[in-house]
């Protein structure tokens, strides 16, 4: 029986690590679960959308997006044939997770050659000299945070994107590349929206 109890208290207490784990610490987002989200405006989102983005306090269609500059973007459970529009509300925060995404490039490769002519022998043999497609040689990423937030009212939004500027590490990306805290998120949402303690 000892050996039973003892088993399910460190079952339990694993599983509570690994919960709070999930969430990362306050030095890494300032943001945390339980604290709220308040969408201050009406967002509409064309038929067959997940997803309204906003950049510089309005918002904009993806294709306006600039990849140099922070965003965020507010997105929904489900997909309609309609247009959805989700009201003002105040949301709770329920789980914050860190990511990082990559983007995929398909840039030719540039190979600038040289020669060799010593001795009188050339030696017409290509070599890589430099590649000027990236500075820092590592693939573009931002680097994001998610929101997933709840409210009884408005049931089928999932969560609040929101992402730093595309880098490829280049200290001249710095701090707009940095992943949003709550002053700059924002900033980014301007009269759109705010997220509290």
């Amino acid at each position: 029986m000892l050996k039973r109890t003892l088993l399910l208290c460190t079952a339990a207490g694993l599983l509570s690590i690994s919960a709070c784990a999930l969430n990362p610490p306050k030095t890494m987002m300032d943001v945390q679960s339980g604290e709220q989200f308040t969408l201050k405006q009406a967002l509409s989102f064309k038929p067959d959308t997940a997803r309204v983005f906003i950049q510089y306090g309005k918002v904009i269609l993806p294709s306006e997006r600039s990849q140099f500059d922070p965003y965020c973007a507010l997105e929904i459970n489900a997909l309609s044939d309609q247009a959805q529009t989700i009201q003002p509300d105040t949301f709770t925060i329920d789980k914050v997770r860190l990511d990082e995404q990559e983007v995929a490039q398909n840039l030719p490769s540039p190979t600038l050659t040289a020669y060799n002519n010593y001795a009188d022998i050339q030696a017409d043999v290509p070599l890589l000299l430099a590649d000027s497609s990236s500075d820092a040689g590592v693939a573009p990423t931002y680097d994001m945070v998610y929101f997933y937030i709840s409210s009884p009212k408005n049931q089928n939004v999932l969560r609040l994107i929101c992402s730093g500027s595309l880098s490829d590490g280049d200290p001249m990306d710095e701090p707009r590349s940095h992943r949003p805290q709550q002053k700059e998120v924002n900033k980014i949402l301007g009269t759109i929206g705010k997220i509290t303690p």
